[in-house]
Formats: C-alpha cells, sequence, structure tokens
C-alpha cells in the first residue's frame, strides 16, 4: 500500500499506527469477522479481516504521512464485523492527536474501550489497542 498523505500544521512527519489487537468483540454473543478502520482526516486504511474471533490480533501497521495545512484533530477507529451482506460497526474510539504530541517520546501504547455505535458515551463491552507514534522529518 501507498502511504497516505493529510495535512499537518506541524510540518512534514508521520503518524504510525499499529492496530495490534482487540478483545472481548461479539455480534449477539457470537465470533464475529472483525476488521478495524482508521480514518484520519480524509484518508482512511484498514487491516485484514479476522475470521471467527472475539479477541482478533491484527498486528498491522499503517503509516499516514503529513503535508502542509489544516490538520485534523483526531484518529479515529471503528472495529467492524464483516458480514455476507452489510458491514456492522462493532464500536469506535478515537486518540486525539495532541495527546500523542505531548506523550514522551511522541508515542502512545494504550487499550482503548470501544463505544456502541448511536449510544452517546455507552461503552461498548470491547477494546482495542493501539501504538500511535509521530516521526518528525
Amino acid at each position: 500500500d501507498l502511504p497516505t498523505f493529510v495535512p499537518t500544521p506541524l510540518g512534514r512527519g508521520m503518524l504510525r499506527v499499529e492496530v495490534v489487537a482487540a478483545a472481548r468483540l461479539a455480534t449477539n454473543g457470537n465470533a464475529c469477522n472483525a476488521y478495524a478502520a482508521l480514518l484520519l482526516g480524509a484518508a482512511r486504511q484498514q487491516t485484514a479481516v479476522v475470521k471467527g474471533s472475539t479477541d482478533p490480533v491484527f498486528g498491522e501497521s499503517f503509516a499516514f504521512h503529513s503535508a502542509d495545512g489544516p490538520a485534523p484533530l483526531e484518529l479515529l477507529i471503528s472495529l467492524m464485523h464483516r458480514t455476507g451482506e452489510r458491514d456492522e460497526c462493532l464500536g469506535s474510539a478515537s486518540v486525539r492527536l495532541s495527546r500523542v504530541l505531548h506523550a514522551p517520546g511522541r508515542a502512545l501504547d494504550e487499550w482503548l474501550a470501544l463505544h456502541a455505535p448511536g449510544r452517546k458515551g455507552a461503552v461498548y463491552n470491547g477494546k482495542v489497542h493501539l501504538r500511535v507514534h509521530w516521526v518528525p522529518e
């Protein structure tokens, strides 16, 4: 895959995102065919589908390269369930880029709670493990 370019006021650099794993995912009590979709501004990338698991291990890394200009404020991640007809959103989380920039080494390594789609503030019984690192050029 070619790197995705996003505008940022920080100058040139790269946001590296590793989707490590997810835990406690389910669709109506069943195992799911899960993948993670990442959105930073208009740039979108996604992991491969891990079939039949409530605790998928992704281990996939992505690079969002910057350009000058206005920046997105956060990285959005949605955990999706691949179905035969329409994919279903299991939950989503976000990482504010200011947290990454002010973290030691400009890096975060944490589990994020997934929020249920359509339920403001409600936490879905699931979480996603991300490693996010800003690398200036």
